[in-house]
């Protein structure tokens, strides 16, 4: 049973497939022609008038760039010349700190601390 499924359904895209290729539902008038010009452009011709069929073009996908990316935060503590990750075991249980951007930080003067390795 499975097979005579799997055949008839091969059968039926094929066919769906030729026909898509070869253009089979497609009605011209009695005596008109399709001359391809160029790769872009077709001109349909009847007996009494001539008029180009252009192809309809896909706008360009305008996006927006990228939010910036967001500032790296360090922790600093109210004595120390460093400054660390949150997660650093200088800082964890420290209620004196606080937390600043890293450009704030290099700004105040402060070094990244050896042990946690923060971003420099």
């Amino acid at each position: 049973m499975f097979k005579k499924t799997a055949v008839v359904l091969l059968i039926l895209l094929l066919a769906i497939s030729l026909t898509a290729l070869i253009g089979c539902g497609e009605k011209k008038e009695a005596g008109t022609t399709v001359e391809e010009t160029s790769p872009k452009t077709t001109t349909t011709q009847t007996q009494a008038q001539t008029s180009p069929v252009v192809p309809i073009e896909t706008q360009p996908v305008v996006t927006s760039p990228p939010p910036p990316p967001a500032e790296v935060m360090v922790v600093l503590t109210r004595t120390g010349e460093k400054y660390h990750n949150a997660g650093c075991q200088y800082v964890v249980n420290k209620t004196d700190t606080r937390t600043v951007p890293l450009s704030q930080a290099k700004a105040e003067g402060y070094t990244p601390c050896s042990v946690c390795g923060p971003p420099q």
